[in-house]
């Protein structure tokens, strides 16, 4: 089992078990990811794919409260051509795990929030070209990352959200963004 699965199954553990239930909730959400790679000199470049969440936290107050969350960034793809390598296929991959404090004004039945905290990623690199084989390298990096959003409250426990986050990766000593927009859907205890 990974350990960001892990975390997130202790974390729901935790918020499940004794009186604190009440303010935990867990959710899902899947939307698109868009990484500010530099697509120059490149056949085709992907710079977007459908990102997916898996994510839970527990509220201290209506205001106030801390997140854990679980991300599968997708995988973007870029082809070249070069005279010495030949054709030049590249798989980009990141996932990675949050924590984030969390801020946030109900507004029943409507409440917007703030996020704030660190995601640690990996990202991996997939490359073959038709003259050299192929290679994989892989990093991970614990880096700061926030968000924004909204949620509806549609049934007494039950809540839609509309999630906007920006999440910092690095690879190779280049630094990246990825803007994540997801829609989802969460459970109160």
């Amino acid at each position: 089992m990974n350990k960001p699965l892990v975390s997130l199954i202790a974390l729901a553990a935790c918020c499940l078990s004794g009186g604190v239930s009440a303010q935990a909730y867990l959710g899902f959400g899947m939307g698109q990811a868009r990484v500010n790679i530099d697509c120059s000199g490149t056949n085709t470049c992907e710079r977007t794919d459908t990102v997916a969440k898996l994510f839970g936290g527990y509220r201290f107050t209506p205001n106030s409260g801390l997140e854990a969350a679980y991300y599968d960034h997708g995988k973007l793809n870029q082809t070249a051509t070069d005279a010495t390598l030949g054709a030049v296929n590249a798989d980009w991959k990141s996932s990675g795990y949050g924590l984030f404090a969390v801020a946030s004004l109900p507004l029943d039945p409507w409440s917007v929030f703030a996020r704030l905290g660190v995601v640690d990623s990996k990202v991996r690199l997939d490359a073959t070209s038709s003259a050299g084989g192929s290679s994989s390298a892989s990093e991970r990096h614990t880096r700061f990352a926030w968000g924004a959003g909204a949620e509806y409250r549609f049934a007494p426990n039950w809540l839609g959200r509309l999630d906007f986050e920006q999440i910092n990766l690095k690879f190779q000593g280049e630094k990246r963004r990825a803007d994540l927009w997801t829609l989802g859907l969460l459970y109160r205890f």
